[in-house]
């Protein structure tokens, strides 16, 4: 089976979950094509990276080279080339502008003859394989995550859904979110969740008995709530408590979060580490006491999914879909957004307690290797993909 994968930015080193997905669809035979609609230019590249195929970039085209779009469509499939525009004309300006702008990209998707595109996020990358499903007639899926669904959700949501195979939800909480909000039909939405390479992952015992080490990876952003974290390192400092907190990731609001660091004192506590690799940042969850992401809005984030897989114990808020994935007090602690109080004191009772460290690492690593595994979960949606028309 040949699928393109269909992307907005890639690579980025904050979406490990898309490339462990492509390079596990390889594992299972899948010829890959990948395209994307922007470089991001990082600094720093997952090395797995160099095991796909090379990256296409859709070029700036010419005006002539739209115009010569056009007539490709019109001279080789010319009912689809009418039928999109059809469906054009009574959709939403999206679709119109894509249609008359960007049918030179479709070309290029058309020429590699692929049997299924596939999108992550459910806004341009989406919105360029529904474009590419109307002229060539390739059958594509998208899956949505979490700022296309909360922050900056497209205007033509349940067009997508409709015309996709499938639209790829990765939780409960995201699937039901779509169908009340955007009145997507709910048999048209299937979840397959994001996983964990447990073939990749080194080996760690139940709980760390060194150093209190607190861990946080997450992209510097309002929606991760890190300035929640540093106030409770704050609260834990005065309490008198022993710990060291590292926070991987990269992103607009390191000037903030560096002057609130600064504000209240924590520097020799909290320490901003930029972005690793995924190998680096399992060396350093092997060091964590405990994993905290205490975000505002997220999906179900993969970080705690590793850190729950390498039987690191778990604290984060109870929000969207992340109670799908930690138990409170069984398998991790949920404090609700905003809460510093609330998270520092889950931080000591955890730093504290020993044996609940080891249940929550057993708790969470079974949670996770019976229903977040890289290898079942692209199983779905590699069957889902040989499945035209379920």
């Amino acid at each position: 089976m040949k699928v393109i994968y269909l992307l907005h930015k890639f690579p980025k080193i904050s979406e490990t979950f898309i490339l462990n997905e492509m390079l596990e669809m390889q594992k299972k035979g899948v010829a890959l094509e990948i395209f994307a609609i922007e470089n991001p230019g990082e600094d720093r590249v997952h090395p797995h990276v160099q095991q796909l195929p090379p990256v296409r970039y859709f070029p700036k085209a010419s005006s002539w080279q739209k115009i010569t779009a056009h007539l490709y469509f019109i001279a080789k499939r010319p009912l689809r080339y009418l039928a999109a525009w059809c469906l054009a004309l009574v959709s939403g300006e999206g679709l119109r502008k894509n249609l008359l702008l960007e049918l030179h990209s479709a070309r290029l998707v058309d020429q590699k003859c692929a049997d299924h595109i596939h999108a992550h996020f459910g806004d341009a990358a989406a919105d360029m394989a529904m474009l590419a499903h109307l002229v060539t007639g390739v059958p594509f899926t998208f899956t949505t995550h979490s700022y296309d669904l909360f922050r900056f959700p497209p205007d033509n949501y349940k067009l997508k859904s409709r015309l996709a195979l499938k639209h790829v939800s990765i939780s409960e909480y995201n699937k039901r979110f779509a169908i009340d909000t955007f009145g997507v039909d709910a048999s048209h939405i299937v979840i397959v969740h994001c996983g964990v390479d447990f073939t990749r992952l080194p080996a760690r015992a139940f709980a760390a008995n060194g150093d209190n080490l607190l861990v946080s990876i997450a992209r510097l952003h309002k929606d991760k709530g890190l300035d929640v974290l540093i106030r409770a390192c704050d609260s834990l400092k005065k309490q008198g408590v022993a710990f060291e907190c590292r926070i991987v990731g990269e992103g607009p609001d390191r000037p903030a979060l560096e002057a609130l660091i600064a504000e209240l004192g924590v520097g020799d506590r909290v320490k901003l580490l930029g972005n690793r690799t995924q190998a680096e940042v399992f060396e350093l969850l092997q060091k964590a006491k405990i994993k905290v992401l205490s975000s505002r809005l997220e999906g179900i984030p993969v970080s705690l999914m590793e850190a729950m897989a390498l039987k690191v114990p778990v604290i984060s808020t109870r929000i969207c879909g992340i109670p799908e994935l930690i138990e409170d007090g069984k398998s991790g602690f949920l404090v609700p957004a905003e809460d510093a109080a609330k998270l520092a004191e889950k931080i000591r009772v955890l730093l504290e307690d020993g044996g609940l460290r080891v249940t929550f690492a057993k708790n969470g690593y079974k949670k996770v290797s019976e229903e977040f595994d890289l290898k079942k979960e692209t199983d779905k949606l590699l069957k889902l993909w040989s499945q035209e028309g379920a």
